[in-house]
């Protein structure tokens, strides 16, 4: 990664850190004596191509002709289960994201095909978290977190020119950390005004099995496996209105943003949410 490339994610993850430093230090913290909560999130993720962006272990830019399926509809986003302690809070968490899908045609000078390929990739994000609560005089709370996260992500290029053909895969267990600030602001009534921000990085080894496209052999007589590094970085927030129907149930709703084009990476994702929070 560039010098400029970096200069966004940097940034973000400054402000994180300078929030999580002052919300972690001494002054209005307090003991979690909130109640075991369940959140479960629906979102229509609606994803953004980056120009360019590398699709994992295949690069669409090979191909002369690339088109994209947006299949994004109104899905689960998100479970997270909220625990709460003494002194310090903790969630478990997992992020889903609408799977990726493009097709690329290769063809020779004669318009002869030479592969027509559907490229598929896959996203999903498990983080442990330790949390605490920072409350003012007026009611209103920060929640800073900071996470251990796991990213896995799966690939597929399907070949489409000949039936039969074997699937070539690609996936990724990457290790790392994450952090993140949740805010909660009283408005009139029942409704709170609710942000949140996060920002992740993870590493680890991308392992792949595909036949060479220099091969003549029979289909899947010559499969390859293959390894290398990979480094992922991503971020996001949300911008929401949360309606505290009764103490143990609450009903969200706004905006929420992820973005995955860091590092090539392939798209961003944002759309409307929906949060139904159970306190058990």
């Amino acid at each position: 990664m560039n010098g400029a490339a970096m200069t966004k994610p940097l940034t973000v993850v400054s402000v994180f850190l300078c929030a999580i430093g002052s919300a972690f230090s001494p002054g209005i913290v307090r003991a979690d004596d909130f109640l075991t909560t369940l959140e479960i999130t629906g979102s229509s993720q609606s994803p953004s191509y980056k120009n360019g962006g590398a699709w994992g272990w295949w690069d669409p830019s090979k191909y002369q002709t690339w088109d994209t399926v947006d299949e994004s509809s109104f899905e689960l986003a998100e479970i997270r289960l909220r625990l709460p302690g003494e002194e310090y809070s903790g969630f478990l968490s997992v992020e889903l994201y609408p799977q990726l899908t493009g097709e690329g045609l290769q063809y020779n000078e004669d318009g002869s095909v030479i592969a027509l390929h559907s490229l598929e990739f896959e996203i999903k994000v498990y983080d442990l978290a330790l949390t605490q609560n920072v409350v003012f005089p007026s009611g209103d709370l920060l929640r800073p977190w900071i996470a251990l996260t796991n990213m896995q992500i799966k690939e597929r290029r399907i070949p489409l020119q000949e039936p039969g053909l074997p699937v070539d895969r690609a996936e990724s267990k990457l290790w790392g950390a994450a952090v993140g600030l949740d805010a909660e602001f009283g408005l009139t009534g029942n409704f709170i005004f609710s942000g949140r921000l996060v920002a992740r990085w993870a590493t680890g080894d991308r392992k792949a099995t595909f036949t060479p496209e220099s091969s003549n052999d029979d289909p899947g007589s010559t499969e390859v496996k293959a390894t290398d590094s990979v480094d992922k970085l991503m971020w996001g927030g949300e911008l929401g209105i949360r309606w505290k129907t009764h103490r143990r149930l609450g009903l969200e709703g706004g905006w929420r943003y992820r973005d995955w084009t860091d590092d090539d990476g392939p798209a961003s994702f944002d759309g409307l949410y929906i949060r139904l929070l159970l306190h058990l």
